[in-house]
């Protein structure tokens, strides 16, 4: 017993001392992983409703209240056989397919459920009832305080983005390894072509790019009209802070949305594409396909930070990760 409560100890000090350098040496650019927590396995999560038209989802989709689907609109069509460990579909009220949705692959939960439902994948499940898998209150606490935390975080040296007037492209630029921010301008050039310019995201080898949007100033993203270019969308985050009540998708969005204070329509007539992550309070809107490139960028945990006083801490971090995405 001795011996063991040794060993324990042992390892206790080793997280404190490896958190304690992490801490040291990491706290710049070349951060830590990324922490999307449940969210990072769905190409829409929001905490509230979810009315999608299609045309059709290629990753999962997970809404704490209702989830309603258009007629013959599929969702995870990107998944074979049982090569999703989670469920492709979670509706914590009512998942309600008024005039028959299309096919789901993977398994489904929903506190009940209304209209024609199709799971033509074998041996995966329609659980319907019980305890949702994924605890959204706790999950969005965590994405609010990420998306806050990442609104406050400077514009890193050497980054920026830049407006050619002749071409009316905004070219953005993230420079070195690990986490970099931009923060638009509440007024100016840059933010009104964010709006009307051709977007060009240009992303360094091993980089990471956030771009922080006041959405008191603009709150539409993407757009039909207009070129939208990234050299790796699965790397490039748009974050919108907490006076942001709606954000539109007026086109095609080559990257994820962290807005998890926001409600998130699509505007009337559109078409076009969202490849990554969609954290939104609530989704509604018809002629978005969603593409399932989804985040892989390196961001740090906000709590970290808070563990140079305690490296024990790490270990309680990891448990509750883990417990979140059960």
């Amino acid at each position: 017993m001795g011996h063991y409560c040794f060993m324990l100890s042992r390892s206790l000090w080793a997280t404190f001392v490896s958190s304690f350098l992490f801490l040291g040496f990491s706290a710049t650019r070349a951060e830590a992983a990324s922490y999307l927590y449940a969210a990072s396995q769905y190409n829409v999560f929001v905490q509230n409703s979810l009315t999608f038209g299609g045309p059709d989802s290629v990753g999962a989709m997970a809404a704490g209240g209702n989830m309603t689907l258009s007629k013959s609109v599929s969702v995870g069509s990107g998944y074979l056989s049982a090569n999703f460990p989670y469920y492709t579909v979670v509706a914590g009220g009512t998942l309600a397919c008024p005039d028959t949705c299309g096919e789901i692959k993977g398994n489904m939960y929903a506190g009940a459920e209304s209209g024609t439902i199709y799971d033509n994948t074998a041996g995966h499940v329609n659980t319907i009832g019980g305890t949702s898998p994924i605890d959204f209150s706790d999950n969005f606490t965590e994405l609010k305080g990420l998306s806050t935390w990442l609104t406050g975080r400077a514009t890193t040296a050497g980054d920026g983005c830049a407006y050619d007037t002749n071409s009316t492209t905004l070219t953005c630029t993230a420079n070195a390894a690990g986490m970099n921010v931009i923060n638009i301008p509440a007024t100016g050039t840059v933010n009104a072509s964010l709006l009307t310019g051709n977007l060009v995201f240009s992303i360094a080898s091993g980089a990471t790019l956030v771009i922080n949007v006041d959405g008191s100033v603009s709150n539409i993203l993407g757009g039909a009209s207009h070129g939208f270019s990234v050299t790796d969308n699965q790397k490039l985050l748009f974050n919108y802070s907490s006076n942001t009540p709606i954000v539109n998708l007026g086109g095609t969005v080559d990257g994820s949305l962290l807005a998890p204070y926001s409600n998130v329509t699509v505007t009337t007539g559109i078409s076009g594409q969202f490849t990554g992550n969609l954290i939104a309070q609530s989704y509604s809107g018809t002629g978005i396909e969603f593409e399932n490139d989804l985040f892989n960028g390196e961001i740090p945990e906000p709590g970290t930070f808070a563990m140079l006083g305690g490296g024990a801490l790490l270990l309680l971090a990891a448990r509750r990760r883990a417990q979140r995405q059960r």
